[in-house]
């Protein structure tokens, strides 16, 4: 036993020996494998027209490996790659999703050339957070929005209005969201490039369904004269396309409870509850394909100074359906059809309005549409699209008794029943192309909007009585006519024309003019417009940007028929609270010489990205208002 120890431990020496004499080798040779790289280039129209400020991820089997974005020219780069099987991909507004399979040598450059293709039929495209590089389609303007991930985790169920809430140019306000200081009634939603605000109001209160929403971009005052009918920014809404298998999803079962004050476990009702369902999938493969969403979203809240049993409550249905077609490889057709039917109760509940004085409403809009798109040449691309909307909002007290406003609460019921019904009909024509001279690359894009709506309206008041805390009589509001009934009919027309100039791959140039005709007011408005950009380095995630434009709003249906609406003979009341003093009758009158409200808008911003995760801005913005529509009361004495 003590004989054979010596020789196991010799041993052991001799293979540890040798397993240091053969590691050393194996050490060099891997030092000696040298990484690849990548080099590649995104482009459009077969390699013509490069793609700047796309970001390219590049994946193995385990996952995301590294991401870069694209210059100016198009060009990108990963430096250092091991040896290996990788896959690029890329995801870009308009186009078809890009995905290439690269093999990496050691020690060599891989080329990479990803080609663009004008979008048919894609899985998806999401919103991107904010870049701060040039973007390829669009305007130059740089532009605010959320994943279809962070929509779906951060709205809680409440939207797209709940999710703009978390950017910093939208701040919520009564009415809707204020895009860098504007009043929600100065912004404009789009969905695709049609319009969707109900022109009797200039608001948009629809709620899509949130597994409808593909993209969601903030654009405060873009340069772009293809925008137009704001003064202060534009949200524009892209709907998801099918994905190429079928997929059918039912989400957000979970309900959230309204529990006793100071008692979390006491529940007593529901607080929300948005069960969602979505399915989609290829009915002829390669060729047609059809996406339908479709979502329940339930509130109830109540006022914190008022009873607990005193609950507002709001009920709505979104259903959207979206059908792509490929006609053919430079053909294609996207129809949609909404449906989105709201009703709440108890609507304005609050502190000072108790129950009997709060109104209910009732709300439907209804949408279709269809687009087509055609790619005529290698540079030449257009667009089509018809849409119909409807818009039906209704205001419904709870009683016919007069409305009785004192210093600490509101008693009666509320005062005026309104209905307004507005039906729009839009037509837009777009022609893009490029063209390369030796000057640079010039990006135009042309086109007509013409918008004709239809609104009609009916509004009932009834008396309103003003007192003093003691209860004694200070004003009564009598209304001329018990029912009034409004109609205007309008047609807005829009003609653009704008070109990117691109001299180099650091410097953009947006030239534009539009002329807007305002069918309420009758008038024709010109908006010049001028945008420019400059990368202050190589890999482009440093911009200076700079802009100067004329923006109009449309003015709304209401103001079209202001006159029409029922006048009320105001009469005030002694100390006594019977005896009168004075009379007036408020006329309605609009001066002939109404003009369009306007912005004129300047801006200087500096964007850096640090790195795919962090950014830095700092910007400037100057906006100054005209011709804003304001109310002046015209009284005549002796209530004639």
């Amino acid at each position: 036993m003590q004989s054979a120890r010596p020789g196991r431990f010799r041993a052991r020496l001799l293979i540890g020996a040798l397993l240091l004499v053969c590691a050393g080798p194996v050490a060099a040779f891997q030092d000696s494998v040298a990484p690849g790289s990548i080099r590649g280039i995104v482009a459009t129209q077969n390699g013509t027209i490069p793609l700047g400020g796309v970001t390219v991820t590049l994946l193995n089997d385990s996952g995301e490996v590294s991401s870069a974005t694209s210059e100016a020219d198009g060009s990108f780069t990963f430096a250092s790659v091991a040896a290996g099987s990788y896959f690029l991909v890329a995801a870009i507004e308009g186009f078809d999703a890009l995905k290439l399979a690269v093999d990496v040598r050691s020690g060599e450059a891989t080329p990479a050339a990803l080609n663009a293709t004008i979008a048919s039929v894609s899985e998806r495209v999401d919103v991107v957070a904010p870049t701060t590089v040039v973007p390829s389609t669009g305007t130059l303007t740089s532009s605010e929005g959320l994943t279809a991930r962070e929509l779906e985790q951060i709205s809680g169920g409440g939207g797209l209005q709940a999710a703009l809430r978390m950017l910093v140019s939208v701040i919520e306000v009564p009415g809707g969201v204020s895009i860098k200081g504007g009043r929600p009634s100065q912004a404009a939603v789009q969905l695709g490039p049609g319009a969707f605000v109900d022109p009797a109001t200039g608001l948009s209160q629809v709620s899509l369904p949130d597994d409808a929403i593909d993209s969601v971009t903030v654009l405060p005052n873009p340069y772009a004269v293809e925008f137009g009918r704001f003064s202060s920014g534009l949200v524009l809404i892209r709907t998801r396309r099918a994905e190429d298998e079928w997929k059918t999803r039912l989400n957000n079962l979970e309900p959230a409870f309204r529990t006793k004050r100071g008692q979390p476990f006491s529940v007593i009702g529901l607080s929300a509850f948005s069960p969602r369902f979505e399915s989609g999938g290829p009915l002829v493969k390669d060729r047609l394909l059809v996406q339908q969403a479709l979502q329940y979203r339930y509130r109830s809240s109540d006022v914190a100074s008022r009873p607990q049993s005193e609950v507002r409550t709001s009920h709505r249905l979104s259903s959207f359906t979206r059908v792509d077609a490929n006609v053919s490889p430079r053909h294609s057709l996207v129809g949609a059809v909404g449906l989105f039917p709201a009703r709440s109760s108890f609507t304005n509940l609050g502190t000072f309005i108790p129950p009997d004085a709060a109104v209910d409403t009732r709300g439907g809009v209804n949408t279709a549409s269809v687009t087509e798109r055609s790619l005529w040449s290698d540079t030449l691309f257009s667009e089509t699209t018809g849409e119909i909307h409807s818009y039906d909002t209704r205001v419904l007290p709870q009683g016919p008794a007069a409305m009785e406003l004192l210093p600490d609460t509101t008693l009666g019921n509320f005062f005026n029943r309104q209905r307004r019904m507005t039906t729009t009909y839009q037509f837009i024509e777009t022609v893009s192309g490029t063209r390369q001279e030796g000057s640079g690359l010039h990006l135009f894009k042309g086109g007509i909007d013409l918008l004709h709506s239809r609104y009609t309206g009916t509004s009932a008041s009834r008396p309103v009585l003003i007192r003093r805390a003691d209860g004694t009589l200070v004003r009564r509001l009598d209304f001329s006519t018990s029912t009034t009934r409004q109609a205007i009919n309008s047609t807005d027309v829009a003609l653009f024309a704008q070109d990117r100039f691109q001299p180099n791959n650091r410097y953009y140039l947006e030239l534009g003019a539009r002329v807007d005709r305002d069918g309420v007011v009758g008038r024709w408005n010109v908006t010049p417009r001028v945008g420019a950009a400059v990368l202050l380095n190589e890999a482009g995630t440093a911009v200076l940007r700079s802009g100067y434009g004329l923006f109009f709003e449309r003015t709304p249906s209401v103001a079209g028929v202001f006159d029409e609406y029922e006048a009320p003979l105001d009469t005030r009341f002694a100390a006594d609270g019977s005896t009168p003093v004075g009379s007036a009758l408020f006329q309605r009158v609009t001066d002939p010489e109404l003009r369009t409200s306007r912005s004129l808008t300047w801006d200087i911003a500096y964007d850096h990205r640090l790195n795919p995760t962090w950014a830095t801005r700092v910007s400037v913005i100057d906006r100054r208002g005209s011709h804003e529509l304001l109310v002046e009361p015209v009284v005549t004495s002796g209530g004639s």
